[in-house]
């Protein structure tokens, strides 16, 4: 089974954990947070890295791994509220930056259960 360790940039830790295992789980600390200004509302669409920064992620990955098994980069996300054409755009970005998995988000603010179950039953974007 492989071992995805999460890293929180921009943080270098965790890419270096990552880096001796199967994978890495990528998120992006808002500026805010780093800067230390107090939280109070998250808004998780802050954490997760564009396709750009993905590919960023891999280079530093790529100096930094010495084995050459098989690497997963996990992107994450919220699409499923989008229009099918549109999450599978989004996705197919995430892919051609090199993401191997797609995690999809599921929103835990109240009245979001019935959504998240529609997602479920319509499946992946393809």
């Amino acid at each position: 089974m492989p071992v995805w360790v999460a890293a929180s940039l921009p943080a270098s830790g965790g890419l270096r954990r990552a880096a001796r295992w199967d994978g890495i789980f990528p998120v992006q600390v808002p500026q805010r947070i780093v800067d230390g200004a107090a939280v109070t509302a998250l808004d998780w669409a802050e954490w997760w890295l564009s396709p750009p920064d993905f590919v960023a992620v891999k280079a530093e990955l790529a100096s930094l791994r010495t084995a050459i098994r098989p690497f997963d980069v996990v992107a994450g996300g919220r699409v499923a509220h989008r229009p099918a054409a549109e999450a599978r755009a989004h996705v197919a970005a995430y892919a051609a930056a090199g993401a191997s998995w797609w995690c999809e988000w599921v929103d835990e603010a109240s009245g979001t259960f019935d959504a998240s179950l529609a997602a479920i039953e319509r499946g992946p974007p393809r």
